[in-house]
């Protein structure tokens, strides 16, 4: 699938008002973000989900994340 089908299909799915448990987790982490003052959200293979706030990294997940999710 191309950027143009994952566009197109993302926005198939917001016009629904369907969610993926993709879109809804990542929809929370960026509350999170935003609710901690945190001006990043790091998103790498193999480390769990994290936000910058302050100059210092903090997890806001346990689980590390597979190349396939990011």
């Amino acid at each position: 699938m191309n950027a143009i089908d994952e566009t197109f299909e993302l926005g198939n799915e917001l016009r629904t008002g369907e969610e993926s448990a993709e879109t809804r987790r990542l929809d929370y982490w960026l509350e999170l973000l935003v609710s901690r003052g945190g001006s990043d959200l790091l998103l790498v293979p193999g480390a769990p989900a994290c936000i910058l706030h302050d100059g210092a990294v903090e997890k806001i997940g346990q689980r590390e994340l597979e190349a396939s999710e990011i």
